[in-house]
């Protein structure tokens, strides 16, 4: 569930979690979305069947990627603070 929330609210998510890293969060979110806006103005010039593919296939990878990188950002604050953090 820790995956699906940070996946879609990202930096909320770390706030929420109260580790450091908010900034890192909210510039992976930034990255991330500027990436599907540029996908979506490149496919623009491409079928429609195409552009409805790649959408559907970069939006969620993109959520996977947020997802991952926020959870190693809380990871490693929990980390510095001593905790005693699964690796997998």
């Amino acid at each position: 569930m820790s995956y699906i929330a940070a996946g879609f609210l990202g930096p909320l998510y770390v706030l929420y979690r109260r580790s450091g890293g908010v900034l890192q969060a909210a510039g992976i979110a930034a990255g991330l979305t500027l990436g599907i806006v540029v996908l979506t103005g490149v496919t623009s010039f491409l079928p429609a069947r195409t552009q409805l593919a790649a959408i559907l296939v970069a939006v969620p990878a993109a959520l996977v990627a947020q997802s991952t990188m926020v959870i190693g950002i809380i990871r490693r604050s929990y980390r510095r603070r001593g905790w005693m953090v699964r690796l997998g």
